[in-house]
């Protein structure tokens, strides 16, 4: 389409995907415990209440069957207060796909110059994230969130658990504690040019400069990690930015 001198092309793409779960051969579990009637992406957890000694009293709290725990671990909600959180406890917490994944592409051209733009995104997604980067325990490396582990007397504002040289079970387990949004939208390629149309006798038809930009930014809730790539920096290869600069010679 144009519009004067300017020459645009917008598109784009919208998917919305939700299922459900009408029949499976599971335990006669109570509701809040069955899969029926849910997405078959659901992220079945433990529902956590913060951490002991901050949020929530040690004493009198329902038992835990995870392992040995103290003061600084992650507290679980007792769901159906028979005193114990076991594995009827867990519950849907959030869903491991998005709900709508969306892109858009624009393509703009005005007196020789131009400019493409191709953004992705997705929302209504989640993700527990128990990879290196998170949960700090053992004698392994640690990530800056450790500076942000809950200590009584060193650290009261803490949110992260308790530093511990152990396995640290309890805290380890799949809960919501370690759930985060992973939704986002990321400039995913952009592209500046000017295009110098020749004689169409000259030899070269054509000559355009360009600029061109991969994955310059996403915006997410994530601030430490990519959405897409939670490994990218930690276990794997980061995400990079690329930038290339260039001639393309049409004859």
């Amino acid at each position: 389409s144009s519009l004067g001198n300017l020459q645009y092309r917008v598109g784009g793409n919208f998917i919305y995907s939700k299922n459900e779960v009408v029949r499976v051969d599971e335990v006669a579990f109570p509701g809040w415990r069955k899969t029926v009637g849910l997405s078959s992406d659901a992220i079945m957890a433990y529902e956590s209440m913060g951490l002991f000694g901050k949020d929530v009293p040690l004493d009198d709290h329902a038992k835990q069957t995870f392992g040995s725990y103290q003061v600084g671990d992650i507290a679980y909600r007792d769901i159906n207060n028979d005193g114990v959180v076991d594995d009827l406890d867990r519950t849907q917490v959030g869903n491991s796909h998005p709900r709508m994944t969306f892109g858009l592409d624009v393509n703009l051209e005005y007196k020789g110059f131009g400019l493409y733009l191709l953004a992705t995104g997705a929302t209504g997604v989640n993700m527990v994230n128990q990879n290196a980067y998170y949960p700090n325990y053992g004698i392994g490396k640690y990530s800056q969130l450790a500076m942000d582990r809950y200590h009584p007397d060193n650290n009261p504002g803490g949110t992260q658990p308790r530093l511990t040289a152990t396995q640290a079970s309890n805290n380890m387990i799949y809960s919501d504690f370690w759930m985060l949004n992973t939704s986002y939208v990321r400039l995913k390629n952009v592209e500046l040019s000017y295009t110098f149309k020749n004689d169409p006798n000259a030899v070269a038809r054509n000559l355009k400069f360009y600029i061109r930009g991969t994955n310059l930014f996403v915006l997410s809730g994530m601030d430490d990690l990519d959405p897409e790539v939670p490994n990218g920096g930690v276990t794997n290869y980061p995400v990079f930015t690329n930038m290339l600069a260039g001639v393309e010679v049409s004859f």
